[in-house]
Formats: C-alpha cells, sequence, structure tokens
C-alpha cells in the first residue's frame, strides 16, 4: 500500500514521467492521480504475505478468494440495533466541541480535511488519540479524564467505521523503570473520512447531506467470519 498526499502546488507544465513497478515506489516519488496531478508518495508499508486465504460467497455461487487480512465494509445487526444511540451519544459529546465561537479553529481544521484541502501542518493520517486532540486544540489532552474519555470512545467507533489505513510499530518506555517497555501496532485513518464523519455527527445539516453517516465497520475477512460464526447477520453493502 502506498499512501500519497495532495499537492496544493501548481502542476508543473513538463512533467518527467517513467515506467516503474508498483513495488518499486518509495516515499519522495511523485505518481499521477486520476486528474494527472502528481501527488507525492509519503510511506511504502511493507510487502504483505497473508497467513490464511479464504474463499467468500454472495449467496449465488460466486465466490472470491481473498486473503484473511482482507477489509470489508460491513453493516451487522447489532449496528442497526445500536445506530440510533450512537447517533444520539455522538452528537452529544461532538457538537459542543465544533459549535462554540471560540472553536472555530477546530471546526475550520476539519473543514479542510473533509474537503481534502491538505495543511503542511498536520498528516492526512492519524490515529485516535490524535483526532481527539484536534477536536480539544489540545495535544497533552489527558484521556483517562472522564469527558476525554467519552470524546475518544465516539472517535474510535468512527475510526472503526472509515476502517484502518496503516499501522506503525510503537514503543512505549517507563522512564522510572527504564527497563519496562511496552510495543504495539498504533492504528492509523483517513483524516479526510475521520473529518467527514465527525462534521456529519455533529448534526449539522449540510455536513450530514453531503456525507453520509457510517452505520457498520471495516472488518478483516477473519472478524467478519468470527462474527457470522457467532451468530451475527453480516451485510456487505454494495
Amino acid at each position: 500500500m502506498n499512501d500519497s498526499k495532495s499537492s496544493v502546488e501548481k502542476s508543473p507544465e513538463n512533467i518527467e514521467t517513467e515506467v516503474v513497478k508498483f513495488g518499486e515506489l518509495k516515499p519522495g516519488d511523485f505518481i499521477l492521480d486520476e486528474d494527472n496531478n502528481p501527488v507525492e508518495v509519503l510511506s511504502v508499508t511493507e510487502k504483505h504475505i497473508p497467513d490464511r486465504m479464504f474463499k467468500v460467497g454472495d449467496g449465488q455461487g460466486n465466490t472470491i478468494k481473498v486473503s484473511g487480512t482482507h477489509m470489508w465494509y460491513v453493516v451487522t445487526d447489532i449496528d442497526r440495533a445500536m445506530h440510533a444511540e450512537r447517533l444520539k451519544e455522538a452528537k452529544k459529546v461532538l457538537a459542543p466541541l465544533l459549535n462554540k465561537k471560540h472553536n472555530s479553529v477546530v471546526k475550520n481544521r476539519l473543514i479542510s480535511f473533509a474537503e481534502n484541502v491538505y495543511r503542511e501542518d498536520f498528516p492526512l493520517e492519524i490515529p485516535t488519540v490524535d483526532m481527539v486532540a484536534l477536536l480539544y486544540n489540545d495535544n497533552n489532552v489527558d484521556i483517562s479524564n472522564p469527558d476525554v474519555n467519552r470524546v475518544f470512545h465516539v472517535v474510535q467507533r468512527i475510526s472503526d467505521s472509515v476502517g484502518v489505513v496503516s499501522e506503525q510499530n510503537t514503543t512505549l518506555r517507563d522512564y522510572v523503570f527504564v527497563d519496562e517497555k511496552e510495543e504495539f501496532k498504533e492504528k492509523f485513518y483517513d483524516a479526510r473520512l475521520l473529518a467527514q464523519q465527525i462534521l456529519s455527527l455533529a448534526a449539522e445539516r449540510k455536513w450530514r447531506k453531503k456525507y453520509p453517516i457510517r452505520v457498520g465497520k471495516v472488518v478483516t475477512t477473519v472478524e467478519m467470519l468470527e462474527l457470522m460464526q457467532s451468530g451475527h447477520e453480516v451485510y456487505i453493502p454494495s
């Protein structure tokens, strides 16, 4: 997977191009988007070789072969049952963060993401906790605070609905006990899609009309099968 950022500068009149294999792209290279504008490759993930492969059918005799880590957007019976409650909770915690006059900087930042206007001072892929910090306009926001934690859980559910874009190995060290450390994979999400959903869920009609709210979530093939084996109804929208 190659991650790229949109260029806000004018496209050069004369672009020298060459044909390369997809796997040969590296950070700093430029590729042409669907409008023939150059976009920069920000990062390249390692080649993925799946541990498991599955045949997935549509119930009409058609099947495809996919890896266990293939991503699907699905809507389950739980999502349908919880949708109204989730909408209410999201509006309750997000609207106050966006609709106060002194928070115009937060709202404008979200709009810049949602409208795909690249900001040099912010990445296009961010973890959930960074999006929460953006909502509070505070890089030192305390997730252990009950009110902040409530916002975090809402934003995490939104993150689940748009799906992971990439993962990075992260190490946490205890500076009191220097030998103690915790390693984990930090998940990054598309800031544009997160911002669109947050604006929509904050109950402003124009954003909800422009960016329909996602009811379901993105899961892997293995996770989807686990849901089905647990007796849940799983629907894959076309």
